[in-house]
C-alpha cells in the first residue's frame, strides 16, 4: 500500500515533470552525443578515454599512497630500501595522476566548446529562419 505521502509526491512529480506522459524520448541535439556531429562523437569517445584513464590512475595513486603510508608507519615491514621504493613509486603515480587530470580535463573543454559552437549555429539558423 502506498503511503499518501508517497501519492502526494508522485501526483507532484507527474504535473511536474510529465512522469510517464511522453510516447518516446525525443532525438538527441546536434550538440548532444550521438546528435550526428562527427567531429564532437570523436571528441567524447576522446573524453570517455581520458576519463577512464584518471579513473585508472586515480585508483593507482591512492593504492600506492596508501602502500608508502603504510610502510611508513611500520604496519608492514619492507627496509630502508623498499620505502625509498614504494616513495619513488608514490611519486611516479602522483604525476601519473596529475597528466591524466590534465587531459581530461582538455578533453572535457574540447567537448564543451564543440558542443557550445554548435548550438550558437543552431541559434543562429533559427533566428536566420525567423522562429
Amino acid at each position: 500500500m502506498l503511503n499518501p505521502v508517497d501519492k502526494e509526491i508522485q501526483l507532484y512529480l507527474d504535473g511536474t515533470y510529465g512522469k510517464g506522459r511522453w510516447r518516446y524520448d525525443r532525438p538527441p541535439h546536434a550538440w548532444e552525443r550521438g546528435g550526428g556531429d562527427a567531429e564532437l562523437d570523436r571528441l567524447f569517445a576522446d573524453q570517455d578515454t581520458a576519463l577512464a584513464d584518471l579513473k585508472r590512475t586515480t585508483e593507482a595513486m591512492f593504492a600506492a599512497r596508501d602502500e608508502a603510508s603504510a610502510a611508513g608507519q611500520g604496519t608492514i615491514s619492507v627496509g630502508e630500501k623498499g620505502e625509498i621504493a614504494l616513495a619513488k613509486a608514490r611519486a611516479q603515480a602522483i604525476k601519473d595522476f596529475e597528466k591524466a587530470d590534465e587531459r581530461a580535463s582538455l578533453a572535457r573543454a574540447r567537448v564543451t566548446t564543440r558542443a557550445l559552437w554548435l548550438q550558437e549555429k543552431f541559434r543562429r539558423q533559427q533566428a536566420a529562419k525567423g522562429l
